[in-house]
């Protein structure tokens, strides 16, 4: 499958997803990033300071989160998909799980060689555009939530990853 198509389909998959309220006790994606950014050594305390604050504001949702959707955690069999490793679901906001999978691709893509690199930003390019086609609202809000995960992610101290991602957190607004 092109990478195009499999933005698409992980898109869809992942509004359906979206569109479920959790009724079970598991945690609050607001709660999980707090934490996470907390633990997150390589940010300077005011970065750290600014990406709680900007958290503080954003909303609170009670929908079915998966926290580490990317093209590994759906299995493919027969036009048939399967999401795994539901590890870090929570309980949350749609656009911050929307967030969290764009800094996966966008960190790996920084990561890859050009080649690679330039695939994973089609997938990517092709992900964003087809859930804000099925979800035609919210991608300031989307845009809002990506260096509040990126400084979330900096927790997982990921030495390949680190530079990046303090430069995305860097982007939160003041």
């Amino acid at each position: 499958m092109e990478s195009f198509q499999f933005g698409k389909l992980l898109a869809k998959y992942q509004s359906q997803m979206h569109a479920c309220d959790f009724n079970a006790e598991v945690p609050h994606q607001k709660q999980r990033l707090q934490n996470k950014i907390k633990q997150a050594n390589a940010l300077p305390v005011h970065l750290k300071s600014k990406l709680l604050n900007a958290l503080e504001t954003m909303p609170v949702g009670n929908k079915v989160c998966h926290g580490d959707l990317h093209p590994d955690n759906i299995l493919m069999a027969d036009n048939n998909a399967m999401i795994i490793d539901w590890i870090d679901a929570t309980q949350g906001n749609p656009l911050a799980d929307v967030a969290r999978t764009s800094v996966l691709a966008l960190g790996a893509a920084a990561t890859f060689n050009a080649g690679m690199g330039l695939f994973i930003k089609i997938f990517h390019a092709s992900y964003v555009k087809e859930y804000f086609r099925l979800n035609p609202n919210g991608f300031d809000e989307y845009q809002k939530w990506i260096p509040i995960v990126a400084g979330a992610r900096i927790s997982e101290n990921i030495p390949e990853l680190e530079n990046w991602l303090v430069k995305e957190a860097r982007k939160i607004a003041s």
